[in-house]
């Protein structure tokens, strides 16, 4: 016969991530990626790089498709002190400030050929991985 207990505490369905992130947090990723791409705004309340790379890691953990598909799980980690989840807005505004212009280049033979080097993001992929 099977055993069923009864739980009082709160369940969460994506509270897997809550190790995940305070992983992220102590392996010092966060500070890398804020260290290296800088401040994001003037004030103390607005997301920080590592912030938002969090948000978007988290969000593709728990099987989101698109950026937009945070907003489906940003309610069960606003209780968390340690967790900031950013809006798919803010994800997609810090994303486009990180871009950069492509390089088009035409070969011989007429065929056109687009490349697109972030020099800024290669070098902090690079950091991360040190």
């Amino acid at each position: 016969m099977a055993k069923i207990q009864l739980k009082s505490d709160n369940i969460y369905p994506f509270g897997g991530l809550f190790s995940i992130f305070s992983m992220f947090n102590r392996s010092g990723l966060r500070s890398v990626i804020d260290g290296h791409l800088g401040k994001r705004g003037a004030t103390k309340a607005a997301f920080t790089h590592g912030d938002v790379f969090a948000s978007l890691f988290g969000s593709y953990l728990c099987g989101g498709d698109c950026i937009e598909d945070v907003m489906d799980i940003k309610s069960f980690w606003d209780n968390r002190e340690d967790i900031r989840v950013c809006s798919s807005d803010v994800i997609l505004r810090t994303l486009r400030g990180l871009s950069e212009d492509s390089v088009y280049y035409e070969s011989g033979q007429g065929k056109s050929y687009a490349f697109n080097v972030n020099e800024r993001m290669n070098i902090l992929l690079l950091k991360c991985l040190a």
